[in-house]
């Protein structure tokens, strides 16, 4: 290339508008081109004039991240079929080069094709689209790849507990106003709750940062990571700090560098939020067209702390945790073992708590499961939201220690057992085969 050559660069992804992918694509005499894609550059279409190609090795791939139960993008290392597509892009109209920035022991360690998107997505945000377009029988749709049945079933039964489709597949009509967002429906769920509780804007902001990449690039510094938000401690409420700090200054890097940000990750997620919103103030002229005039006023929100947990209590129930002391990280998890509080967390007080990450680690008797991103939450928060999922016992239990039966009071949510209370004074006739067992076991000597 000779120096004086005139050199522009632009960018090919499938979000650009048309008018910019024309630009990237369409032939240039006056300058040479480098054009920085995506591996939408692996579909058939040709680029006049490429002549070298120089592959990264990586793609964004939509994959379930069971860590927080949601599809997520993540980069990942592509196929070796993949890698032969895109070194094809050099020889489509000349000869070319690849150049290709990893080891050829790497390469032979990489799949040999790509996995079918059904078969590494939760099917419940698929399911529900095909739902609101008509399909009501989803089993019977003409997959191309067919997906597996447990899949299948595990996706109906998450919007099912959403309350997005009906016991027997019905949509119903929470389900179709869920499925305008273009979002895992554990999120869409969370936003149309958001507009009911009166903070669908603060919603949308935690939506997107739940959906996109981690803003952080590390610790959060100390002034945002320490105070807490109406009194509510949560790592998301934290995140949500730093977020428009940064926006203040139209994500400028040196102040995103300071506050430990990633400035990209943090426009696309204002990008991600502005379209949330559009289409939660969409719902609400919907709604206030079809609804009659108000007579009185409406009711009042919750704080908004309060209310933004709320929802993610609506989206996320099987992510509840209990922490029983503040001087240990253990928390109990149903279903799960040895289940710790990660250090960096601000929830620190024990109690409830609602995690959106729920990471394993290990296998067999050493599986380690570690909260993060947590938020601290009260049991009056899971009565009100799901009050159904909320059990009251009142259990006869020996106390070796006293001798005695002891009554106790338990309240559970889905089985996991947030308050107990034991009381000594119990009904005689109650306690009596409780009683005989201890004898008849040798618990109880009689004189």
């Amino acid at each position: 290339m000779r120096s004086s050559e005139r050199i522009e660069f632009f960018p090919l992804h499938g979000s650009l508008p048309p008018r910019e992918q024309d630009a990237a694509v369409e032939p240039r005499d006056d300058c040479r081109k480098v054009i920085v894609s995506t591996n939408i550059a692996e579909t058939s279409i040709t680029i006049d004039g490429v002549r070298h190609v120089i592959d990264a090795g990586l793609a964004k791939v939509h994959r379930y991240d069971a860590r927080r139960g949601l599809n997520v993008l993540l980069a990942e290392p592509i196929s070796q079929a993949s890698a032969e597509q895109r070194a094809g892009r050099a020889g489509r109209t000349a000869p070319g080069t690849c150049t290709c920035l990893w080891t050829q022991g790497d390469h032979v360690g990489r799949a040999k094709h790509d996995d079918p998107e059904i078969r590494r997505l939760d099917l419940s945000e698929c399911i529900l689209q095909l739902k609101a377009m008509g399909a009501s029988d989803v089993r019977s749709f003409p997959w191309l790849d067919p997906p597996l049945e447990g899949d299948m079933a595990r996706g109906q039964s998450l919007l099912a507990s959403l309350h997005a489709i009906e016991q027997d597949g019905t949509l119903t009509s929470l389900g179709q106003r869920m499925a305008d967002y273009p979002l895992h429906p554990r999120l869409s769920r969370m936003m149309l709750e958001a507009a009911a509780q009166g903070c669908v804007e603060r919603a949308a902001i935690w939506a997107a940062l739940i959906s996109e990449r981690s803003i952080l690039t590390g610790s959060p510094p100390a002034e945002f990571a320490e105070s807490g938000d109406e009194g509510v401690r949560s790592d998301l409420a934290v995140m949500e700090r730093l977020f428009n700090a940064a926006a203040r200054s139209d994500f400028n890097p040196r102040d995103c560098d300071r506050l430990h940000l990633n400035a990209q990750v943090c426009r696309e997620v204002e990008r991600t939020c502005r379209q949330l919103l559009r289409i939660a103030q969409d719902h609400e002229r919907d709604a206030a067209a079809s609804r009659p005039p108000a007579s009185g006023r409406r009711p009042t929100p919750s704080s908004p702390a309060d209310a933004l947990i709320k929802c993610l209590l609506t989206a996320f129930p099987d992510h509840v945790a209990y922490r029983p002391d503040a001087q240990r990280a253990d928390c109990r998890m149903i279903g799960r073992k040895r289940v710790v509080l990660d250090k960096s967390s601000i929830a620190r007080r024990p109690g409830l708590l609602l995690a959106l990450e729920v990471r394993e680690t290990g296998a067999g008797d050493h599986v380690r499961t570690t909260l993060s991103i947590v938020s601290e939450i009260e049991s009056a928060w899971l009565e009100e939201v799901h009050p159904d999922r909320i059990e009251l016992r009142d259990e006869l239990v020996w106390n070796a220690s006293t001798q005695a039966v002891e009554q106790t009071e338990t309240h559970a949510f889905d089985g996991l057992v947030f308050f107990s209370k034991g009381r000594t004074q119990v009904d005689p006739a109650a306690a009596e085969p409780l009683l005989v067992e201890q004898i008849i076991a040798g618990n109880i000597k009689l004189e």
